[in-house]
């Protein structure tokens, strides 16, 4: 019987070896603190915790956190770590640490332990106590209080009326008996602390641990002696013979599954119901020698080792068959089930390999079956045959035989990339590295890559819309309808044109590979598909649809498995991304080698082997999956800050402050958080948002930290959720805070800025009232001071001595002559003119009425006349429109200008002068124009001498004008003067304006 056990033993062994599971080592190349791992424990929080020979490490799935003598623990050597009232417990030789969150509490527990080194330890709940046996073994309780910390002044010794030693194990189990176990030791204290023993009929009772199962069974390990199924008498005995891997049992553990797992130096037995599996190092087991196994909040089953560190299964929903389980290749380049249930594969390598779930048979160069061992492609096609392309021809399984294709006239290329079957064509078209080849019942052809077509590199073909067919080739995808080809309208659009392969899904999307991409399409519009950010991720190897509903894509950078219902809703959810953590070996997959088996199993090829992946055999689903997250750190201003600096309330637990009121300036935070995923930590990604500042929840982002700066004064809440699929996220975690108002804002400081902004802005108006008033008085009396001088020089010039002189010669001039009249005449004109200027130099407007200096305008003129002896003559000319009396101008404000006419335009000719003096509107203002027909301006410059007559009448006048215009705000323009001339050019007199500005 034993030896018949034993060959059934080796049997199963057998078939086990033919495949490979997924284990994920950690070592201290990844961080962790040593590889004697003796302890696993999972909290609430998703982290994993391991002791080690060097300590203990807290583990988010990416990084390991030490603790060690410097940060906490009594010793290094750490035996156990237990959870228990929220709290993580490590056990070391000399002590116990509790931690929670960041709060560490350390107890030295030598003094309580009498001294003695602690060898085991638990806690019994209904007594909130803790039960620690010593390497003395003596065995002490030791109470805590409702805050979780140690009395040790309460400790006090357990006496077990039994002979034991090296107590191994101390357990509570659901009825609240504590349960004591070693060597020669089994039995429990119940509710009155009194021990009942326990015996096993036939046993040692070198007991190395027990588990209660679901039921309220019990499964105990003996050494040397397997396990027992226990309850109130042995139900159960299983050994080595009966399929245990190792009759000595170092630890046993039961997953949430309710499967029994044992560890051994020489691997893991799990009993399910249909029995035994074994692991090792022969089916994927890094290490034989484990030490102990635990579950973590995922479901993931952590294995601990002695000298190998720490692994962790990814469950047999991801298994590997490597060279060992009978393909002799890792390089698997096609493949599919036959409607037999056989499995045929396509190797790089190895040629061709039919599986039928016990035997493996080879075809290959070798063995002389086919011509090449390099199998590109594969199908089975509607009458059952099989063919497979090589990089030198055609190989068909038809009715047992073999039949190779090389070098004939229907193939463009003897490198088949791919095959497909039109359907109703009752033809095979075989895609190669030169064009298209069709194989038919009637007759076969080769369809070559030409100028006008592309079909180089046929790396895919599948059902286009309307029965086409699309064919995906090294220049984009090509369409046909069985016998016309062309390019696809939409192949610029596809960002590489290098396509490798296409999947039709449902006849309404299609989904397309290409070597910087993937896309899909519903024929008219193309969507580009982001899977991940890296490049490696955009290199698509394969593509297949499991189920109708899931798209597995593979890359250069792992499977992505996509949930298209819930993708095609939103195109950041549904994603998930199986890399090393999933269970696979290598994470650069094979072209085109994927299919679906019978049972919807999805079989792809890798760098490093074939993978299966099975649904069914997924422990969780994805919601069991979601990360836990929280705010492991606030910062100001990019430094570790101590938060109780800025407020008495401080989270003991995490450091972060409660109630926080910051000032105006303390504006500039960083917020750190951590969602815990052992089973996907890369594909962790967080959604944030700080109510106060932003609407809605950020797009989803990879990095774990966010930085605000210069925030504005308010209330604030930041709360972050964390996802692994971008459809199902965490429970959002805050943070709230104040940031004050600025001084400058309050309502007090508002007041008192406005008070003192008005009272300043007053001081400065009448500060500059003030100096413009004097500034006024002064530029007035200036202004009054030179234009007295002026109008006294006008006086002056308007009177020179040449004038008076030449009109007094003129007076004798008529007296010698006896011309009593005309002297008479002259005499009471110039009287007349002179008392004139001595009215308007006394007037104190400084102003004339228009009929006051026009009657003076023309006793100056007439005088000139009767002097020069009627050389000339002239005319003044007044709209009737114009009131004179009303219009008030500056007095002598015309005779400079008529002045200058007379001597420099009239004179110097000999006859036929004239002056005209007009004076009219022009829009609201008034025109004074004096004209003469004189020799011009050119020819009067030309003329002049140093002995010339030089009137300074009109510079007097302009700066009168001037003068007038800031005193008096009446405006006055002169125009000219400028000399008018004859259609030949010749000079016909000089003219100038004065324009005097009014108000309408």
């Amino acid at each position: 019987m034993r030896s018949l056990l034993s060959f059934v033993i080796m049997l199963l062994t057998l078939s086990f070896l033919s495949q490979e599971y997924s284990f994920v080592q950690y070592s201290v190349e990844d961080g962790l603190p040593q590889t004697q791992v003796y302890a696993l424990s999972s909290d609430d929080q998703g982290y994993l915790w391991l002791g080690t020979a060097g300590g203990a490490a807290k583990f988010n799935g990416k990084e390991f956190k030490h603790y060690g003598t410097s940060n906490g623990l009594v010793d290094n050597n750490v035996s156990d770590v237990k959870q228990y009232a929220g709290y993580t417990w490590i056990f070391t030789n000399k002590g116990v640490t509790r931690i929670v969150g960041k709060e560490v509490v350390t107890y030295d527990l030598m003094e309580a332990l009498k001294g003695g080194y602690v060898s085991t330890a638990g806690f019994r709940s209904e007594t909130n106590s803790l039960i620690i046996a010593n390497k003395n073994e003596v065995i002490f309780e030791i109470e805590l209080n409702d805050h979780g910390e140690l009395l040790l002044e309460s400790s006090s010794q357990i006496v077990l009326d039994h002979h034991y030693e090296n107590v191994r194990k101390i357990y509570e189990d659901s009825g609240h008996d504590v349960w004591i176990m070693g060597d020669g030791l089994l039995g429990y204290l119940d509710g009155n602390n009194v021990w009942n023993e326990v015996v096993i009929k036939g046993s040692s009772h070198n007991v190395s641990d027990m588990e209660e199962d679901k039921n309220g069974d019990y499964w105990l390990s003996v050494y040397d002696e397997g396990i027992y199924h226990w309850k109130k008498g042995v139900q159960e005995h299983y050994t080595y013979e009966d399929g245990l891997i190792s009759s000595l049992i170092r630890n046993i553990f039961i997953d949430t599954e309710g499967r029994i797992w044992c560890a051994s130096k020489s691997g893991v037995s799990v009993l399910r119901d249909d029995g035994f599996s074994n692991f090792n190092t022969n089916n994927g087991l890094p290490s034989d020698n484990i030490e102990t196994i635990c579950e973590d909040r995922e479901g993931n089953i952590w294995l601990a080792s002695d000298g190998a560190g720490a692994f962790r299964f990814t469950s047999d929903e991801f298994v590997n068959y490597p060279v060992s389980s009978g393909l002799k290749t890792e390089y698997v380049m096609t493949g599919f089930q036959d409607k037999s249930g056989d499995y045929w594969f396509g190797t790089y390598n190895n040629g061709i390999v039919r599986y039928d779930g016990q035997n493996y048979d080879y075809f290959n160069v070798e063995n002389g079956k086919i011509l090449n061992n390099v199998v590109w492609s594969s199908l089975e096609d509607t009458e059952g045959r099989f063919w497979f392309g090589t990089s030198n021809g055609l190989v068909l399984f038809e009715e047992g035989e073999i039949e190779n294709f090389s070098a004939v006239d229907w193939l463009p290329s003897d490198k088949i990339t791919s095959i497909y079957e039109p359907s109703g064509t009752h033809s095979v078209w075989f895609g190669t590295s030169k064009g298209l080849g069709v194989y038919g019942e009637d007759t076969s052809y080769a369809v070559p890559s030409s100028e006008n077509l592309s079909l180089k590199s046929i790396r895919a073909m599948e059902k286009g819309i309307n029965d086409q067919i699309w064919l995906g080739t090294s220049n984009g995808i090509v369409v046909s309808d069985g016998s016309f080809f062309e390019p696809w309208i939409n192949n610029d659009q596809l960002e590489d044109k290098l396509v490798y392969c296409i999947k039709n899904y449902k006849d309404s999307l299609w989904f397309i590979g290409t070597s910087n991409g993937l896309y899909y399409t519903d024929g008219i519009h193309v969507e580009r598909m982001t899977l991940h950010t890296s490049f490696g991720a955009n290199f698509i190897n394969f593509l297949d649809i499991e189920r109708e509903r899931y798209l597995w894509v593979g890359t250069n950078n792992g499977v992505f498995e996509v949930d298209l219902p819930n993708y095609l809703k939103s195109s950041d959810q549904g994603i998930l991304h199986h890399r090393r953590n999933s269970g696979l070996k290598s994470v650069e997959t094979n072209l085109n080698a994927v299919f679906v088996d019978t049972k919807n199993r999805v079989w792809m090829g890798t760098g490093k082997g074939t993978v299966r992946f099975d649904r069914s055999k997924r422990r969780n689903n994805i919601v069991d999956l979601i990360p836990m997250v929280q705010i492991v750190e606030m910062q100001l201003d990019l430094k570790s800050t101590d938060w109780s600096h800025f407020t008495d309330e401080v989270n003991t637990t995490t450091e972060l402050p409660e109630h926080l009121s910051l000032s105006f300036r303390e504006n500039y935070l960083t917020f750190y958080f951590e969602g815990v995923s052992l089973s996907h930590p890369d594909e962790v990604v967080y959604k944030i948002k700080l109510d106060g500042l932003d609407e809605d929840w950020t797009p989803p982002i990879e990095q774990n930290s966010f930085t605000y700066p210069n925030l504005s004064y308010g209330n604030y809440t930041f709360s972050v959720i964390a996802s692994i699929d971008g459809k199902n996220w965490s429970a959002p975690v805050s943070v709230s805070f104040e940031i004050r108002k600025p001084y400058y804002l309050t309502w007090w400081f508002i007041s008192i800025m406005f008070m003192f902004t008005f009272a300043l802005i007053y001081l400065i108006y009448r500060r500059r009232k003030m100096i413009r008033e004097q500034k006024l008085r002064t530029e007035k009396l200036y202004y009054k001071s030179r234009l007295l001088t002026l109008e006294q020089q006008t006086l002056n010039a308007s009177m020179n001595r040449h004038f008076i002189f030449n009109a007094l010669n003129s007076i004798q001039y008529y007296i010698n002559t006896q011309d009593r009249i005309s002297a008479n005449k002259y005499l009471t004109s110039f009287a007349k003119l002179i008392r004139k200027n001595l009215d308007s130099s006394v007037n104190d407007t400084g102003t004339v009425t228009l009929h006051d200096e026009l009657e003076r305008l023309e006793l100056y003129i007439s005088l000139e006349h009767m002097r020069f002896q009627k050389k000339f003559d002239y005319e003044i000319n007044v709209d009737e429109s114009l009131d004179q009396e009303s219009i008030q101008i500056p007095p002598m404000i015309l005779q400079p200008f008529v002045e200058n006419s007379i001597w420099h335009g009239l004179l110097p000719q000999e006859t036929g002068g004239k002056i005209w003096v007009r004076i009219f509107p022009r829009g609201k203002n008034i025109v004074f124009e004096i004209e003469d027909n004189g020799i011009g301006i050119e020819e009067s410059r030309k003329s002049k001498t140093d002995n010339s007559h030089h009137s300074k009448g009109m510079l007097i006048t302009s700066g009168r004008i001037d003068i007038l215009k800031k005193v008096t705000q009446q405006k006055m323009t002169i125009v000219g003067p400028y000399q008018i001339n004859n259609k030949d050019g010749s000079p016909k007199g000089t003219r100038v304006e004065l324009v005097l500005e009014r108000e309408v």
